[in-house]
């Protein structure tokens, strides 16, 4: 059985080494990236079931590389280094997508055991999947031979019509959390879906609207590094809602000046008629108690940080295109379930019309 593979990202030498021997000495394969840009390529490259990173790493925000790692390849499990990390920190890691922590100076037994502790959860993970995409596909075999039109129900002979309702709508709760728990496994393994991963790839659909000429320019700057595909930039809060008619963006940012209307009235409006679009706003522009809040629609948690710089306002576009992402799978998944199981769906109703919603039998 061939070694789990590791890719580590260690800044200090001493530790990487340490690291290197206790993992090899595990049995496991290292290899090792010199940068995070390297350590995303070689991630994107290939399917490490495991990845260690160091969350000290210089020059670069913690969450930003938390978001930037797991969005490489979310079907790998991620585990960062430190020399500690408070609670709050590892909560946040956790919440975005972090599988473990490791503490230096390092404990072999532990940094051992803790890893192939992930490495089985990840192998657990897929065998899991596999077996309900057997069971989906096993249960669509026999709605399609129970489908035709000679598959009849005797339903003034069989039994109590009644008991065939209940049945009917037990089965169907358990259809549906079967096919939830499928759904849900399927979206941690994204990569193994080719169609889906390359619509993950492309750039997000982004419109700006703020006071400030300079803070829009900066910001579109940065659209081809964050996979950003900026609209028109606009002027006025009516210029939104007049492009509200003809799509919906993945992320609008907006300031809280605008000539015309009220940054608030956007927001419920845009909340209203596009609920999957993520908004920025950009609030006390120019002062030094600015800050972005990042809300959307679909998800109650608003997520607010100051901006000290623009790093702090890149780290809530990662959050933003987290949301983004999830939103585009949720809508993807619930297409597919519709195509797959339109049969199924058509004949339960045809039953359940037979059977009459007082459980009495129909005839005629």
């Amino acid at each position: 059985m061939p070694k789990p593979a590791v890719l580590i990202l260690e800044t200090d030498k001493t530790s990487e080494r340490q690291l290197n021997d206790i993992l090899e000495s595990g049995g496991f394969d290292v290899y090792a990236a010199d940068d995070p840009r390297s350590l995303l390529q070689a991630l994107k490259a290939t399917p490490f079931p495991i990845v260690i990173v160091d969350a000290e790493t210089p020059n670069v925000p913690l969450e930003r590389l938390a978001l930037s790692v797991t969005a490489a390849r979310s079907s790998t499990s991620v585990i960062f280094t430190s020399s500690g990390l408070d609670t709050a920190t590892l909560l946040q890691l956790m919440r975005l997508g972090i599988a473990d922590h490791l503490t230096r100076p390092w404990d072999p037994a532990e940094v051992v055991a803790r890893v192939k502790a992930n490495v089985l959860r990840e192998q657990n993970a897929r065998a899991e999947l596999r077996t309900w995409k057997q069971r989906a596909r096993t249960l669509e075999m026999a709605m399609e031979r129970t489908s035709g039109s000679e598959a009849t129900i005797p339903l003034q002979t069989g039994p109590d019509p009644q008991q065939v309702l209940t049945f009917a709508r037990a089965a169907l709760d358990t259809f549906l959390d079967l096919e939830k728990q499928y759904l849900d496994l399927s979206r941690k393994h994204i990569d193994d879906d080719p169609e889906m991963a390359a619509r993950m790839r492309r750039p997000l659909t982004t419109w700006i609207c703020h006071e400030d000429p300079e803070f829009v320019r900066g910001i579109t700057s940065f659209g081809p590094k964050l996979r950003l595909d900026f609209a028109a930039p606009m002027s006025t809060g009516g210029e939104i809602l007049d492009r509200l008619s003809d799509g919906e963006p993945h992320i609008i940012l907006i300031g809280d000046s605008l000539p015309d209307i009220p940054q608030q009235l956007i927001v419920d409006t845009v909340r209203g008629q596009s609920p999957d679009s993520n908004l920025i706003l950009i609030e006390g522009w120019g002062s030094n108690t600015r800050r972005a809040v990042l809300m959307t629609g679909s998800n109650p948690e608003d997520v607010a940080r100051p901006l000290h710089n623009v790093d702090d306002l890149i780290a809530l576009i990662e959050v933003g295109r987290e949301r983004a992402w999830e939103s585009m799978l949720s809508r993807s998944f619930a297409e597919r379930f519709r195509a797959r199981h339109a049969g199924f769906l058509q004949s339960y109703a045809e039953v359940m019309r037979a059977l009459g919603e007082d459980g009495s039998t129909s005839h005629g």
